[in-house]
């Protein structure tokens, strides 16, 4: 049982990698989205 309500997501790859918490219930996909297209311009 987690005492706050949050959900995380791992991006990139090692060593590189870093983690992205978000509060559940957030729009996580569409923030993810976001920031590949960002990242692919």
């Amino acid at each position: 049982m987690s005492r706050y309500p949050l959900e995380t997501v791992s991006l990139g790859s090692e060593p590189l990698r870093h983690l992205v918490i978000y509060p559940l219930g957030a729009e996580v996909e569409a923030a993810l989205q976001g920031g590949e297209a960002e990242g692919t311009a």
